[in-house]
């Protein structure tokens, strides 16, 4: 999907030409496209459409939606999405679980139930630019479901074949009968469950609200609640929706439930991590917007010609791209240091003898790999324009680990070498306040910048944190 998102025409919908798209949606949409669940995003003034494959699947049966506005994609459901989305406009989430909708489909209308969520999306500047949906359609499962509740014979033919723990109730959550499943799953005897037996399975913390959804399930058509079941093999508590219909007699009382809890663990764990993802998403929008802000500021310096200040402008973003690119493929992403430098260095010259690369296997954090990334980059030019890679010299680039204060330390060496003095740019330039100054404060650490008899030399050293990494980016840590 990624292929045909880039080959859109997108100059067509209020987004614009891709290339002029804010950073917020750039990184929105790699979020959208690389999601492990159908997700959709509805950005802009008519909430135009963009999504995963996975998503797709869900279209099954209608025009293409790519670029059109997202009301349209689902005209028969407009009046449920629309105030979700006025609602995700305001800055609140949702989330619905066997939700049922009726959709037009291949063979014509079709009931379909989802389990989904929504919530905002927000630009670099902390606005809402869109929605974001995660569905995941359900209807298989429902119609199980409501094949076990249609006939006593049929329950007890199905009820060994299907992955739902099954059970029987009056009223008030006094069961009466307990599947196979149930035993298996909580080594609790079957006998055991009768009664409210079955709550001594359930976590201690979820029981008061599980009597409370019986207690309200009275005079109602059904019965759903959320609570954790003890699990025997794990020795550990799994999540669980648990759903229940009335069987009634002819006078139209309620003669018995009948029920099923089904495992949720893993769709709670992709609830969380979406919230987390998200969160990451709008750190790194923030982190680098502000970055920008301070290329745009700093690039100023120094130039009196504007198109020498364009170059110098569009090549820091540039590079500043080429790594945001390797950090959204995945969330929580690092960089390797090697395939940093050789990118940012390829970028300018290719893969040349006259340039040594060496060091230790290292992984960059986010933040610390968009600021070194500039660090090459501003080396690179200035060596183009007035050093080794511009008349025939050599670099070094190498770096070591070492320990200092019984804390781990990695240091980096930016050596070239000419074979007659040249000239160059005058000191304290914005690479030189990059790398003495900016870098040392994102890091922590030290930087200098010193010409020599025969070339220059930069020097940067900054503590390591955990394995190797020089950034925390997980959800405890989103902070620098």
């Amino acid at each position: 999907m990624a292929d045909t998102v880039r080959a859109f025409d997108w100059a067509t919908t209020p987004l614009g030409p891709m290339a002029d798209w804010s950073p917020g949606l750039s990184i929105a949409v790699a979020f959208v496209l690389e999601h492990p669940f159908p997700a959709v995003l509805a950005w802009g003034p008519e909430f135009t459409t963009i999504y995963n494959d996975r998503y797709s699947i869900l279209l099954r049966g209608r025009p293409e939606a790519l670029g059109r506005p997202f009301l349209s994609v689902w005209p028969e459901v407009r009046e449920t999405i629309a105030p979700q989305i006025e609602r995700a406009r305001q800055g609140e989430v949702g989330s619905f679980s066997n939700a049922r909708f009726s959709l037009m489909r291949d063979t014509g209308i079709e009931d379909a139930w989802f389990d989904y969520s929504f919530g905002p999306a927000r630009d670099g500047d902390g606005t809402i630019g869109g929605v974001l949906y995660v569905a995941i359609e359900t209807t298989e499962r429902e119609r199980t479901r409501s094949a076990l509740e249609a006939s006593e014979q049929r329950l007890k033919t199905l009820v060994e074949g299907v992955p739902q723990l099954v059970w029987r109730a009056r009223h008030a959550g006094d069961w009466t009968w307990a599947s196979p499943q149930w035993t298996a799953f909580t080594g609790q005897a079957e006998q055991d469950s009768h009664g409210r037996g079955w709550l001594d399975r359930v976590h201690p913390e979820d029981r008061d609200h599980a009597l409370a959804q019986w207690n309200m399930a009275e005079g109602e058509e059904s019965f759903e609640a959320e609570y954790r079941i003890f699990g025997a093999e794990e020795g550990s508590y799994r999540w669980f929706k648990t759903r229940a219909a009335p069987s009634c007699r002819e006078d139209g009382t309620v003669a018995e439930w009948l029920g099923t809890s089904t495992d949720i663990q893993e769709l709670k764990e992709a609830q969380d991590r979406q919230g987390l993802l998200l969160a990451e998403l709008q750190h790194r929008v923030r982190n680098l917007l502000s970055m920008v802000r301070s290329v745009v500021r700093q690039s100023a310096d120094g130039h009196d010609d504007v198109e020498e200040y364009v170059a110098h402008l569009l090549g820091r973003l540039t590079a500043m791209g080429r790594t945001q690119v390797m950090l959204t493929r995945a969330a929580g992403a690092r960089i390797n240091l090697r395939t940093l430098v050789w990118d940012e260095l390829e970028a300018f010259v290719g893969e040349r003898a006259e340039i040594a690369v060496s060091g230790p296997e290292v992984e960059l954090a986010p933040r610390t790999a968009e600021v070194l990334t500039l660090a090459i980059h501003e080396m690179a030019t200035n060596s183009i324009k007035y050093g080794a890679l511009g008349n025939g010299g050599r670099i070094g680039f190498t770096w070591v680990r070492d320990e200092r204060e019984g804390r781990a330390w990695l240091s980096l060496s930016w050596e070239e070498h000419v074979a007659k003095p040249l000239g160059g740019p005058a000191q304290g330039g914005f690479g030189t306040d990059l790398i003495e100054r900016r870098i040392p404060y994102q890091v922590g650490g030290e930087g200098s910048l010193t010409r020599t008899a025969d070339g220059v030399r930069m020097a940067l050293s900054f503590p390591v944190t955990g394995e190797g990494s020089l950034l925390d980016t997980s959800a405890n840590g989103l902070r620098r």
